[in-house]
């Protein structure tokens, strides 16, 4: 019996063993939404599909204007917008659709799938920066459960969309920041940060604060403690090398979007100018850019957003979990919990500190630059979600600001670490207490994704006609 304890304590050490649990955890729980929510039940979904569906069925690429892809109502389309993530949908659907089956539901479901994977992705990608940057295996799980099982980046991965190639590519980049710090951007570090950047060029303009970060990064490396010189050509030499094989990567593999763009939107590579353009033509006035109302348009500040809306309360509660059409939240207690995590992690941040146990592989200077790398990161999606609402078109979702999650959370990580460091260096014994916050927290991160899905989506979805389960029942 003796040995049988020893062998299962042994086997539970084992953090591959964890490992893949969570990664089983993480399909099961975006698979989980993907299969029960019907098509179009989640934000916009259906104008999503119709880019990826007209991919499908013609094989080519849409012009933004393409009346068979136009959103009712607001006009326009969102082919105008990188589409990298339609275009794989499509083309995996375009496939079954030849090959295998032409039922609507299947070809769907596919193309959900993409998005699915790609959520599994990122969070192979986020436990690898959690363990880059803290020694600590409690605290790298913790970094790791608190961006992986929010329950709305979760959400975010089940339905057609481009944010989650989006969060996938933030997730590449990052690491390979890291990365590349530590082994001065070799090859293959250098590549996948170029990948990361053609991710996140062809998925979704709100997530290029990233790359913002990603350059910001790069050059540092090259230039830190004066080591880039006019005297040292040799680092010189080496910095323009890299600079210069990253840019061919990226021009290569993202450029084509951009040059497309300009010839067929009168030299918009963005694709911005056009879109609005076509918004003005065909939207019914409520929706037309020229005549709808917006907080700008009435001559208030930014400030009346966070005054006299409820824009804070819906940002916030639909960052942390709310579901469908923005019409299924989570429970209350989850929302008041992670208010305090929040609340409590920042304020950890400003504890004076003489040991840090973040990026102990890096310098002082270094690890201040990171961090001003990711507060860039963070403060761009933020700012821009706020004019968005402002000048634009009023909706305060959480989704819009989740490219700033993976900053966010590590901000909140090294928060708890050096609440850890704070007490520990004035009695030891006291580390325990933040050994056992950080246990704690894991296990509310658990509860809270298990109580969200099993508790909050699954009821709900049952009560609603599905095809999934009437397929399932068609066969038995």
């Amino acid at each position: 019996m003796h040995k049988i304890l020893i062998k299962i304590k042994s086997i539970l050490k084992k953090e591959q063993l964890w490992e893949i649990c969570f990664y089983t955890v993480v399909f099961l729980s975006i698979l989980a939404f993907a299969i029960l929510q019907p098509l179009g039940d989640p934000p916009d979904e259906i104008n999503r599909y119709k880019v990826a569906q007209y991919i499908c069925l013609h094989g080519t690429l849409p012009h933004g204007a393409d009346p068979e892809i136009a959103i009712v109502g607001y006009g326009a389309s969102y082919a105008f917008q990188p589409i990298f993530p339609y275009m794989v949908m499509g083309y995996l659907m375009r496939f079954l659709f030849l090959f295998v089956t032409s039922n609507f539901y299947i070809l769907s479901y596919a193309a959900r799938f993409v998005n699915v994977i790609a959520g599994v992705l990122m969070a192979v990608f986020v436990r690898k920066i959690s363990k880059e940057i803290f020694p600590s295996k409690l605290s790298a799980w913790v970094m790791t459960l608190l961006i992986v099982f929010l329950p709305q980046n979760l959400f975010l991965h089940s339905y057609i969309n481009t944010d989650s190639f989006a969060a996938l590519s933030a997730s590449i980049i990052i690491y390979a920041c890291l990365r590349g710090l530590r082994d001065q951007w070799s090859v293959k570090t250098s590549m996948l940060l170029a990948v990361g950047i053609i991710l996140c060029a062809l998925s979704y303009y709100n997530a290029y604060g990233v790359i913002i970060a990603a350059i910001m990064i790069f050059c540092y490396s090259f230039f830190r403690l004066g080591s880039f010189r006019p005297a040292n050509i040799e680092q010189r030499k080496i910095f323009f090398q890299k600079t210069l094989f990253i840019s061919i990567i990226v021009l290569v593999g993202a450029g084509w979007w951009f040059l497309r763009n300009a010839l067929l939107y009168e030299g918009d590579f963005l694709g911005m100018a056009a879109r609005s353009k076509c918004a003005i033509e065909t939207a019914f006035p409520q929706f037309n850019p020229l005549t709808k109302a917006t907080i700008q348009g009435s001559g208030e500040s930014v400030l009346y957003l966070f005054r006299e809306t409820d824009f804070k309360y819906y940002l916030f509660k639909s960052f942390i979990a709310y579901f469908g059409p923005m019409a299924i939240p989570t429970y209350e207690w989850i929302y008041n919990i992670y208010k305090f995590i929040f609340v409590f992690g920042l304020i950890c941040l400003i504890l004076p500190v003489k040991r840090v146990e973040y990026l102990v592989h890096l310098d002082q200077k270094t690890r201040g630059f990171f961090h001003i790398s990711m507060l860039v990161d963070s403060i761009i999606p933020a700012c821009l979600c706020v004019w968005y609402s402002y000048s634009w078109d009023y909706q305060p979702q959480g989704r819009y600001i989740l490219p700033l999650l993976i900053p966010f959370m590590y901000f909140l990580t090294v928060g708890f670490t050096r609440f850890d460091s704070f007490l520990s260096e004035r009695n030891m014994k006291l580390s325990l207490v933040t050994k056992g916050f950080q246990i704690l927290l894991i296990v509310f991160l658990c509860i809270s994704l298990f109580a969200t899905i099993l508790g909050v989506v699954i009821p709900y979805y049952l009560a609603m006609p599905n095809w999934f389960f009437e397929a399932i029942a068609s066969f038995s």
